[in-house]
């Protein structure tokens, strides 16, 4: 499987990932036994998020003993500094991991959205400006790797 490289993260990940929303829709045993397979057949790159019910839980059972070996990306809908740190500690709990390699801030849709996350952090505004990938800005904000914005939210000057 062709591997290319995610953004501006550095990060090599097979160009077919894993997307965690189905395996909620399973038994436990079935998603794990899911996850473990397309980690069989070369797939390095997974996506969940903590809005999806027990599919962080179900990732970290599956891939505990490899996670030196994949690419975790999770996602958060809070909009604070304390919330998001709050649901980091929970999705490391859930992915039984001591890191996380992408975080995303969940459907950022309205420019409202998009000023309060900027209040979180001081130095947003300009890593922002110097993204040429608009639609996913990969920023250094709290540790966060990646930060997916619908590409109308930023304004003109920035395009």
């Amino acid at each position: 499987m062709k591997e290319i490289v995610l953004g501006r993260t550095g990060l090599k990940v097979k160009s077919l990932g894993f997307g965690g929303i189905p395996i909620q829709r399973v038994s436990e045993e079935e998603a794990v036994e899911v996850v473990r397979r397309c980690y069989d057949l070369g797939l390095n790159y997974y996506d969940t998020a903590r809005g999806y019910t027990t599919s962080e839980e179900r990732i970290g059972k599956a891939l505990e003993d490899v996670r030196d070996r994949v690419i975790i990306a999770t996602k958060s809908h809070q909009r604070t500094a304390e919330g998001i740190e709050r649901e980091l500690e929970i999705s490391l709990r859930n992915l039984r991991a001591d890191h996380i390699d992408v975080y995303q801030l969940h459907n950022v849709q309205t420019r409202l959205c998009l000023q309060r996350i900027q209040r979180v952090h001081p130095d947003f505004d300009e890593v922002l400006k110097d993204t040429v990938y608009v639609a996913a800005a990969v920023v250094a904000l709290c540790g966060i790797r990646m930060l997916i914005i619908r590409p109308e939210l930023i304004p003109a000057r920035r395009l």
